[in-house]
């Protein structure tokens, strides 16, 4: 049974045969579930989805007692992202990582890795938002960033690896951003495009 106001379905991702769905309230910390079809029908046609797991982090892993995990969650393939953007103490924001290496790939997640910006500062809620285009590419959005001191105008991480290791590897900035433009409160990949490696804004 789901907890009073844990906020389920705040946040919903799917890929092939499983469904993320983020629950931020829960237990004032947050969680993600995870669904898998039950093998009943074709592919995503399912007839029914089981609940297979539920995905927290303690205060080791996120950094602070209300962190709102689950605010943004995606999925690809063994690899599931969820924002936190009130962990990491003062709101910095933190995301974090699970994977499974089961041939079964929506059974036996776990923790991987926790990722947040090099240039953390109190408040910017980095994790509102996440995509994972591909099982290499991580993309964060920090909507209360102040990039260039333009305050709250918000930025974009870029992160690459797999697994258990992760680097930050570029951050995109809207050259014409204001104050209070909030940038990235959705980090989907079709709001940026790669060229050669360099992630730019579309």
């Amino acid at each position: 049974l789901h907890a009073d106001n844990e906020r389920f379905g705040s946040a919903v991702a799917m890929h092939k045969n499983a469904i993320v769905v983020g629950a931020p309230a829960n237990s004032n910390s947050g969680v993600a579930y995870v669904y898998a079809a039950d093998g009943t029908g074709p592919h995503t046609a399912a007839a029914s989805w089981v609940e297979v797991a539920q995905l927290s982090g303690n205060s080791a892993d996120i950094g602070d007692s209300t962190p709102a995990l689950g605010t943004s969650v995606d999925i690809y393939d063994k690899t599931i992202v969820a924002g936190a953007p009130s962990g990491d103490a003062y709101t910095r924001g933190c995301v974090l990582v699970f994977t499974t290496s089961q041939d079964d790939q929506y059974r036996g997640w776990g923790y991987a890795a926790k990722l947040t910006a090099s240039d953390a500062q109190n408040g910017d809620r980095f994790g509102y938002s996440v995509s994972i285009p591909n099982r290499n590419t991580i993309v964060v959005g920090a909507p209360y960033e102040n990039p260039d001191s333009v305050s709250n105008a918000g930025s974009l991480y870029v992160f690459t690896g797999g697994g258990s290791n992760w680097a930050e590897t570029q951050k995109i900035t809207y050259s014409g951003a204001s104050a209070e433009t909030f940038m990235a409160p959705s980090a989907s990949i079709a709001n940026v495009y790669q060229t050669q490696g360099t992630w730019s804004h579309v």
